[in-house]
């Protein structure tokens, strides 16, 4: 299952209904983050090695070594966003008490509660170079809002007049994107708030529409179902007009991330809809970034160095690694000693971070930054795009 699937599951009942997955990541989604210098090791952190993939890719030793950020004491915990200062954001949760996520903020080797005492449910998805965080909050049999914390302070945005609201990533500029429910609450748009006024996106034609990254220039990405709400289409808005990405043969795409430059990155089906890969997409051409082996693969995010972070099933299809996409080749980031990890943000100057399950507990999921080393052989390839 994917990080999003399990944080739509989550947020969409009682206390904070949002995919996260992940980045991850999200509301009405039922198809279905190396470290910086000077920063220290969280007090519980271990280090485990890469644990390649069984598919005889070649090249020497571990892509990469995964750190565990700990959990504030709970069964898992979730990255979904990561600065160049080496800040981490996200939220920690028991599997088995769907009111006990918590938005977290991890920096200088210390994880803490980004909500203090405070009673309630939410999530901290995204933060920008200045530390403004972006996420959702649900007080006590209240409905999910979207809020920023700036210096610490929570702020709750406006909404579209529906139930609920979720910011889901915010810009160097402030400005937050997002998406909420209108009045009938049935139906769902994407949001892009700026000086705290929210802007109805409009739609794809269908029910459900939701942005899932902004750059600097205020374009945003997101997906939303088609009229018919049977297929859904990664989209890309520009001042006032919201642009179908396509797909690569199959029937539905997912818009996660884009840069600067505007290249978007996401997931889209293949022909025949059985399988989904990663892709990149710019200047009107959506390109398949192939897989580490297995069947699958999927991007959540890139930076404007043009490196995307996602994951993928590896050789055979048994286990799914988070991955980075750098330069035309894969690299496998390996896990914290389970079978399974997700890549979910990558900062502007490259720390990746992302989730793990443990070696101890498969059914716990830890929040870890990935440490990239290329090595005297380079990145491994993966399977070239269909």
């Amino acid at each position: 299952m994917q990080p999003h699937d399990v944080q739509i599951r989550r947020l969409r009942r009682r206390n904070c209904r949002f995919r996260c997955a992940a980045w991850l990541a999200l509301v009405g989604l039922l198809s279905l983050c190396p470290l910086p210098a000077g920063c220290g090791r969280p007090p519980d952190g271990r280090r485990a090695p890469h644990a390649a993939p069984s598919g005889g890719f070649g090249g020497g030793g571990p892509a990469s070594a995964a750190v565990d950020l700990g959990a504030l004491g709970k069964e898992s915990s979730s990255p979904l966003g990561v600065n160049d200062s080496g800040v981490v954001v996200g939220y920690c949760y028991d599997d088995e008490r769907e009111e006990s996520q918590r938005p977290f903020i991890w920096m200088n080797g210390r994880m803490r509660d980004l909500a203090g005492a405070r009673a309630g449910s939410g999530t901290a998805q995204c933060l920008n170079s200045a530390g403004v965080v972006a996420g959702c909050w649900a007080d006590p049999g209240g409905p999910t809002r979207a809020v920023l914390w700036v210096d610490g302070k929570m702020t709750p945005l406006p909404g579209l007049g529906g139930k609920e609201t979720v910011a889901g990533c915010v810009n160097d500029a402030g400005a937050a994107a997002g998406w909420g429910y209108l009045p009938d609450n049935r139906t769902q748009r994407p949001i892009l708030w700026s000086h705290r006024r929210a802007t109805d996106l409009g739609s794809m034609g269908g029910t459900v529409c939701v942005a899932h990254a902004v750059n600097k220039s205020g374009l945003v990405v997101g997906w939303g179902r088609l009229r018919g709400d049977r297929a859904r289409h990664a989209f890309i808005w520009s001042k006032g007009t919201m642009r179908d990405l396509g797909t690569l043969g199959g029937s539905s795409s997912w818009g996660m991330g884009v840069n600067d430059a505007g290249v978007a990155v996401g997931y889209s089906q293949l022909r025949g809809d059985r399988e989904r890969h990663a892709f990149s997409w710019f200047a009107g051409r959506m390109t398949d970034l192939g897989t580490l082996g297995g069947p699958e693969s999927f991007a959540y995010g890139i930076n404007d160095k043009g490196r995307i972070v996602g994951f993928s099933d590896t050789f055979g299809g048994r286990e799914r690694h988070a991955c980075l996409w750098d330069g035309g080749r894969i690299v496998d980031l390996g896990t914290l000693g389970g079978d399974w990890s997700y890549g979910t943000a990558i900062s502007p100057n490259g720390l990746v971070v992302g989730q793990s399950n443990l070696a101890t507990n498969h059914y716990a999921f830890h929040a870890c930054i990935f440490e990239v080393s290329r090595g005297p052989h380079g990145p491994r390839p993966g399977s070239p795009g269909r």
